[in-house]
C-alpha cells in the first residue's frame, strides 16, 4: 500500500509540472506564424473639401479608385523583403474602393504571444499599371507605375500612391495545445495611417469575413494622385502698341511633358504638344528630342483681337475646346543649372500660345508664346508637383516670337496660375515688356 501510495504521488507531480510548463510557455520559441492584416484606404478628396468656387475641382472618376494594391514589405537589416501582396477590384454597383482587407503576414511572437517583435512597411497603388511583383521597396521605387500621360482622358480614374507606412506590434494568431485539444485563436489587425494598430478581438474561427466596426475612420490610409491636371480657364487678347495689326490665338499646347512615373517621380524622355517649320533650336527651352503629340495640343481657336481692342473667351468645364490635359511632375531647375543650352537635361514644362500676327503691311506671321508651370508658394523654382490643379488664365498683349525654342519668357503675354493642390494658391507672372 506504501508503495502504491508513492506512485500516486509520483504522477501527481508530473502532472502539476506539466501544467505549470504550459502556463509558462515562450511563444517567442514557434518560430513565424501567421498574423492578419487590414487597411482602410481613402483618396485625398474623399477625406477633405475639395471643391473651388465653381465647385468643379473633382471630374467623374478623378478622386475613385477602381483598381487597390497593396504590398507589406518585411525590414530585414537594411532589405525591405516583400511579405505579402494584394489587389482587389471594383465590383458591380461600387464606386470606389475604400479597404483592402485580410493580408497574411508570417511575424516571430512575443514571449506571451500578445504581440509580436517584426517591423514591416505598407505601400498603397491605386490605378496603376504594374507590370511585375517587386521583391523590394527598392524595386518598387524604380517602376514605372502608369500609362503614358497621353492616354488619360478627362475624368479618367488616375494613377495614385499612399505615403510609406511603417507599423510594428502585429498580433499573431496563436496555437495553443493541451493534452486533450489543439486550437487557435484569430485576430485581424487594422493599421491606421500613423502606423498604429486597432485589433479586433479575439476568434476561435479564421476570419475570412472582416467588419471594418473597429477600425477608426479618421486613420484611413489617404491615396494621393501622380499626376497632375492643366487647364486654360480664358484667353484676352489685347493689343495697344501695333498701329494696324492684329493678332490671333489659333491654340494652346504643352512642352517639356514627363510621359510616366515612377512612385515618387515623373520619367522618360520629354513629350511635346506642338512642331513648326520655325523650329530651330538656339536656346533649347524645349527638350530638342522631346517626341511630339498632338494630344498635347488644344483645338484649333480663333481668338482675334486688332490694335486697341480686347477680346476674351472663357472656356466652360463642358466646353470641348476647353484645354485640359494630365501631365506628370518634372524637376526642378535650381541656380546652379542655368545653363542655356540644358546639358543637364532637365526642361521646364510649360504651356505654348500659338497665335497668328498680321501686321500693317497684311503680313501674317506664325509667332509663339510660353507661360512655365511653377507653384511659387513653394519655392521660385519651375517645376511640376504631382496631385495638383495648374489652371491658367492667360492675357496675351504682343505679337510673340517667330521661334517657338527662342523666346524672350513671359514676352507679350502674362498669366495668372492657379496652382491647386487641392487648396488654391495665386501665382501672377508680369509681362516683361
Amino acid at each position: 500500500m506504501r508503495i502504491r501510495n508513492i506512485l500516486l504521488g509520483g504522477m501527481f507531480v508530473v502532472l502539476m509540472a506539466g501544467c505549470s510548463k504550459d502556463e509558462t510557455v515562450d511563444y517567442s520559441t514557434m518560430g513565424a506564424v501567421d498574423a492578419y492584416v487590414s487597411f482602410g484606404v481613402k483618396t485625398d478628396t474623399q477625406t477633405k473639401a475639395t471643391t473651388d468656387d465653381s465647385g468643379t475641382n473633382v471630374f467623374n472618376n478623378e478622386a475613385n479608385i477602381k483598381s487597390l494594391t497593396a504590398y507589406i514589405f518585411k525590414i530585414s537589416g537594411a532589405d525591405t523583403i516583400l511579405a505579402a501582396n494584394k489587389t482587389v477590384s471594383l465590383t458591380t454597383g461600387e464606386t470606389t474602393i475604400n479597404e483592402i482587407k485580410h493580408l497574411n503576414v508570417k511575424v516571430t511572437p512575443t514571449s506571451d504571444g500578445t504581440s509580436s517583435s517584426d517591423t514591416f512597411v505598407a505601400v498603397f497603388l491605386g490605378n496603376c499599371e504594374i507590370s511585375s511583383t517587386p521583391s523590394t521597396l527598392t524595386n518598387l521605387r524604380k517602376m514605372v507605375l502608369t500609362k503614358n500621360a497621353d492616354n488619360y482622358a478627362f475624368g479618367d480614374y488616375l494613377p495614385m500612391v499612399s505615403k510609406i507606412i511603417k507599423f510594428t506590434g502585429l498580433k499573431p494568431n496563436i496555437k495553443t495545445e493541451t493534452l486533450t485539444t489543439t486550437s487557435t485563436t484569430f485576430y485581424e489587425n487594422w493599421v491606421k495611417t500613423g502606423g498604429g494598430i486597432t485589433t479586433t478581438e479575439a476568434s476561435t474561427t479564421d476570419p475570412e469575413t472582416i467588419s471594418a466596426s473597429l477600425y477608426p475612420s479618421s486613420d484611413y490610409v489617404v491615396m494621393t494622385r501622380l499626376i497632375s491636371r492643366v487647364q486654360v480657364e480664358s484667353i484676352s487678347v489685347k493689343l495697344t502698341d501695333y498701329p494696324g495689326a492684329s493678332l490671333k490665338v489659333v491654340g494652346v499646347a504643352l512642352a517639356n511633358v514627363k510621359p510616366q512615373s515612377t512612385f515618387e517621380a515623373g520619367t522618360g524622355d520629354y513629350l511635346r504638344g506642338y512642331s513648326s517649320t520655325a523650329y530651330a533650336p538656339v536656346q533649347y527651352w524645349i527638350a530638342p528630342n522631346s517626341s511630339i503629340k498632338d494630344s498635347f495640343k488644344s483645338s484649333d481657336y480663333e481668338i482675334k483681337a486688332a490694335n486697341g481692342a480686347t477680346t476674351t473667351t472663357t472656356f466652360e468645364n463642358t466646353d470641348t475646346k476647353k484645354f485640359i490635359k494630365y501631365i506628370f511632375s518634372n524637376g526642378a531647375r535650381t541656380s546652379n543649372d542655368v545653363n542655356a543650352a540644358h546639358t543637364d537635361g532637365i526642361y521646364e514644362t510649360g504651356l505654348i500660345i500659338i497665335a497668328d500676327f498680321t501686321n500693317a503691311a497684311n503680313v501674317t506671321t506664325r509667332t509663339h508664346m510660353r507661360v512655365l508651370l511653377k507653384d511659387a508658394s513653394v519655392d521660385n523654382i519651375t517645376k511640376v508637383l504631382p496631385n495638383y490643379i495648374y489652371k491658367l488664365t492667360i492675357s496675351v498683349t504682343g505679337e510673340g516670337s517667330p521661334n517657338e525654342d527662342d523666346l524672350l519668357l513671359n514676352a507679350h503675354v502674362s498669366a495668372k496660375v492657379v496652382v491647386n493642390p487641392w487648396n488654391v494658391v495665386d501665382i501672377t507672372e508680369n509681362d516683361a515688356n
